[in-house]
């Protein structure tokens, strides 16, 4: 059963804040989580889509921050900031794990095209390209962290700078900025590696 389906049947909407709402997950009551998810699930999911870009997968994101926030409803806390940038927060996240993920599996896949003893049509074309990812996805990793998040977003992610900025509660001019300085960064990384000619 999915979560959409768990949290909607017969939910009763509630009239209370979301930081009442956290409160009443506390102490166990569905209905608030039924009502939380009502408010903030379609905004979980495209925060994990806008990362992944695979509406499958962000809806297992959503599920997943879901169960989460009913088995451990006191992470949440209500003086660092709104229930719903928790959640996002959470989403993002659990997004960029599950990209990491991907991009570990990739690797592998590519040392072991690497490691065969013979190559298959297309191998070494899909090694180069796997080998390559994973010097721009190193390279992206050592940027500072918020140039790092906000070109994951827009390039990993395909995120509009619009997208990038709601998700990350910055200007949309801010967004920009970190994506040409981030990318500046990596041009000058990519050509002292010898991966790109100096212009």
């Amino acid at each position: 059963m999915t979560m959409a389906t768990e949290v909607s049947t017969g939910a009763v909407r509630l009239n209370l804040t979301d930081a009442e709402l956290a409160a009443r997950l506390v102490e166990g009551d569905g209905q608030a989580l039924a009502e939380v998810y009502r408010r903030h699930g379609s905004r979980v999911i495209a925060v994990a889509n806008a990362v992944l870009r695979d509406r499958a997968a962000a809806e297992d994101v959503c599920h997943d921050v879901f169960v989460r926030l009913s088995r451990q409803p006191q992470r949440f806390d209500s003086g660092r900031g709104s229930l719903v940038t928790y959640l996002v927060v959470v989403a993002q996240g659990r997004a960029l794990d599950r990209l990491r993920s991907e991009h570990a599996r990739a690797r592998r896949e590519e040392r072991q095209v690497r490691l065969a003893p013979t190559t298959i049509d297309g191998a070494d074309d899909k090694a180069i390209a796997s080998s390559m990812a994973a010097h721009v996805w190193a390279a992206v990793s050592a940027l500072p962290a918020h140039e790092a998040e906000a070109l994951r977003l827009a390039y990993f992610g395909g995120a509009t700078y619009r997208e990038v900025a709601r998700i990350l509660e910055v200007a949309e001019g801010t967004v920009k900025s970190r994506i040409r300085s981030g990318l500046r960064r990596l041009r000058a990384a990519f050509v002292e590696q010898g991966i790109i000619a100096a212009i």
